[in-house]
């Protein structure tokens, strides 16, 4: 609904269009607040031409950060603005595991 809300709009005094979505999710859908799914695809599929004839021709940008499944990542060290390796949970790919209860 509010991806027809937001498609329905006059953009033709923006340059671009971007949505940030956080969520969960499945492979290739996302759950919506009132928990259902929803393919990404049909999510961006409100900003084509024909849709959203005054964003034709602009950017139209995507981050959406949620679940694709129900493989881990291992964890990446970060290094600090003098450079040395943080010694917290960002250096070890098994914190959660040791520490979040199931």
């Amino acid at each position: 609904q509010a991806m027809q809300s937001y498609s329905a709009m006059d953009h033709k005094n923006s340059d671009c269009f971007v949505c940030c979505v956080l969520s969960h999710g499945e492979k290739g859908t996302i759950l919506g607040t009132d928990g259902q799914e929803i393919r990404i695809q049909e999510l961006t599929s409100y900003f084509t031409g024909l849709k959203c004839p005054s964003l034709s021709g602009k950017p139209k940008v995507f981050f959406i950060q949620a679940c694709q499944g129900d493989s881990y990542h291992r964890g990446v060290i970060l290094e600090e603005d003098a450079g040395s390796p943080r010694s917290s949970y960002q250096a070890d790919p098994n914190f959660a595991e040791k520490h979040i209860p199931d």
